[in-house]
């Protein structure tokens, strides 16, 4: 049953119900007595149906700020551990200083950035109908950090297949400081999220 349907029948013995106590003697008690128990045990089950709808989406919200919180995190340890950051650092530098690099392989060449987004935060990926559960800044915060991620997947797939090699020093410079650029950002989004995750799952 509906919290709808519940709702309407409830509405409607209301107005029975305060028919029945402005004006007791104009109905028998025989009848009087079974609306008012009628009308009692629906509102009951309207206000048990709110309360477990209430109580599930918060669990729900719940659960899902923590996952996406250790998504995030897990992220977050593998870009620290691999030191990404300075190794495109590096890249520029040398890029900088007027020399030429093979541009990075560091994803599957093979796959879409769907599919490299998919594979890189898959919990994330399954539950975009219901981040707006997480709050309006959270859930922004959430967008951007997906988006950045997307526009940097997607030119990281170009360099793994090679499309970048024959490019001018001048034109890999510019995209690896766009990108180191976009990864810092992503990274900062992240340290943010994470906190304000942990913090709703709590």
């Amino acid at each position: 049953m509906t919290t709808e349907p519940i709702s309407q029948i409830a509405e409607n013995l209301a107005r029975i119900a305060e028919h029945i106590t402005s004006a007791p003697d104009q109905l028998i008690p025989t009848i009087a007595a079974p609306l008012l128990t009628a009308l009692f045990g629906l509102l009951a089950a309207y206000a048990f149906s709110r309360l477990s709808h209430h109580h599930q989406k918060r669990e729900r919200r719940r659960l899902m700020a923590a996952a996406i919180a250790a998504e995030l995190d897990g992220w977050h340890t593998i870009c620290v551990a691999r030191d990404y950051d300075a190794y495109g650092q590096s890249l520029l530098d040398t890029l900088t200083a007027g020399s030429d690099i093979v541009m990075p392989r560091l994803v599957d060449a093979r796959l879409s950035p769907i599919q490299t987004a998919n594979a890189t935060f898959p919990l994330i990926n399954r539950n975009l109908d219901d981040i707006g559960l997480l709050g309006g800044d959270v859930t922004c915060e959430l967008a951007r950090f997906l988006s950045l991620h997307q526009g940097l997947t997607v030119d990281l797939i170009s360099y793994a297949q090679g499309k970048w090699d024959h490019a001018s020093v001048l034109q890999k410079t510019e995209s690896i400081r766009e990108n180191l650029g976009l990864f810092r950002q992503c990274v900062q989004l992240a340290n943010s999220l994470i906190p304000k995750l942990q913090a709703m799952a709590k």
